[in-house]
């Protein structure tokens, strides 16, 4: 996204304000038998627009592989488009496929790891990651963009990063990573430093309260 400075003069003063967003307090949490989850199950999500690029395929596989190593593992997707039409005539098991949701916070507060296994090149700040930090979610994600100042900036990271290969993203640290966080202890740990990273960065009273100080101390 700096590109375009490559043919444009760069301004004299550059301000990184991050987006924030409200944290979803009382949305009803989905029920997990209803929507199919098995009880004793990992429960994997992506929510994204659903192109190849984003990491949709990925995410199928990962789940695919968990399972096939001993692990229980359901993988939620959220999003429409031709990565979630491709899968959904493939029809994999133990994946689940929602479409657009309006709570998507609600629905992420039922995850126990969130998915960004993206190589997307215009990937900048994803908002998906600030829903899932809002909601206290261990996050594994790729190294693109801003997604690593965002997971692991702060004193206490709230993921785990997975590089990118010259076609896409490193599957095998992704698996790895995902074996590491069927570790409750390590959910845990990065639970917590995915709320202290959103209380600290991303709640949305701190966007608006760092744009009124930009501009000269406006009020609203």
């Amino acid at each position: 996204n700096l590109q375009v400075f490559d043919r444009l003069p760069r301004p004299k003063r550059l301000t990184h304000i991050a987006n924030g967003m409200p944290r979803a307090m009382d949305a009803p949490a989905p029920d997990r038998a209803a929507l199919g989850l098995r009880p004793e199950a990992l429960i994997l999500g992506l929510a994204t627009r659903a192109i190849d690029s984003k990491g949709w395929h990925q995410a199928v596989r990962l789940t695919q592989k968990l399972n096939m190593a001993g692990y229980t593992a359901d993988l939620l997707l959220i999003g429409e488009g031709p990565a979630a039409d491709s899968i959904r005539k493939e029809a994999p098991p133990h994946v689940f496929q929602l479409g657009q949701v309006n709570n998507l916070q609600a629905y992420l507060g039922l995850l126990d790891i969130g998915l960004l296994p993206s190589y997307f090149r215009g990937e900048s700040l994803p908002l998906v990651l600030i829903d899932m930090m809002a909601q206290g979610v261990p996050i594994i994600a790729s190294e693109i963009g801003e997604i690593p100042w965002m997971l692991t900036g702060g004193e206490n990271p709230a993921g785990l990063l997975v590089p990118l290969t010259d076609d896409g993203i490193d599957e095998h640290m992704l698996l790895s990573h995902a074996i590491a966080l069927t570790d409750p202890g390590l959910r845990s740990k990065l639970r917590q430093g995915a709320i202290s990273r959103f209380n600290s960065e991303f709640e949305i009273g701190l966007m608006l309260s760092r744009y009124m100080r930009l501009y000269g101390g406006a009020t609203l």
